[in-house]
């Protein structure tokens, strides 16, 4: 142009405009295809804790894992459902406290267990607990499996109404994920295969220990 002719004969530098490189351009595509595709979640009992694990009073442990399985691409958890058994007593007089912790032993979810509504247990109508975690925005990436564990402290002492194993379950559509950028909605377990876990809830290895004397035959 007649500017940059001028300027040039003025000894002015003047800027030159880089254009972007073509590798930069398919990065980018790449990275917005890899962002909205459409991705596939499996979610099922994983094979620890075993069935029946022993929970006793005051003591931590897991007693519920979920694997979860992304194909085609990345998956975001957003959302987890879990029964408490209408034939066991409430969960506060059962349990202390509720993690939820990744495989990592990363705290995703932490709440004392109370007698209030929502805290963290809800009551419906017909009597049924369940605990409620959202916003958890875990992702699983394409292609990789990813364990969530529920994880239970139990009160100092069980009443004495608390007897027999506590079955939870993650029913149809407990997990709701999101994908393809957000815009795609995901359910699992299926009805066809809900997710469930027993806990056995025990006394104290002091409380249930059992003192044996014997007397030996040279014992005056």
């Amino acid at each position: 142009s007649l500017l940059l002719s001028a300027l040039a004969g003025t000894g002015v530098q003047v800027p030159t405009t880089t254009q972007p490189t073509q590798q930069a351009t398919t990065t980018q595509q790449a990275t917005t295809t890899a962002a909205t595709t459409e991705g596939v979640l499996t979610a099922e009992r994983n094979s620890d804790p075993v069935s029946n694990v022993p929970l006793r009073e005051g003591e931590t442990a897991n007693v519920l894992g979920i694997r979860l399985r992304a194909t085609q691409g990345d998956v975001t958890v957003q959302r987890l459902r879990v029964n408490w058994p209408t034939t066991a007593e409430a969960p506060f007089r059962v349990l202390s406290k509720v993690e939820l912790v990744d495989q990592d032993g990363n705290v995703l979810f932490s709440s004392n267990v109370t007698s209030n509504e929502g805290q963290p247990f809800y009551r419906e109508p017909n009597g049924q607990y369940y605990l409620l975690v959202t916003g958890l925005n875990f992702v699983v990436p394409k292609d990789t499996v990813k364990v969530l564990y529920l994880r239970a402290t139990a009160v100092s002492t069980y009443p004495s109404s608390v007897t027999g194993a506590i079955t939870l379950t993650v029913p149809s559509g407990g997990i709701r994920a999101v994908t393809a950028g957000g815009s795609v909605n995901l359910f699992e377990p299926q009805a066809s295969n809900p997710i469930t876990n027993s806990f056995l809830p025990q006394g104290t290895l002091a409380g249930s220990a059992a003192l044996s004397v014997v007397r030996t035959s040279d014992t005056p």
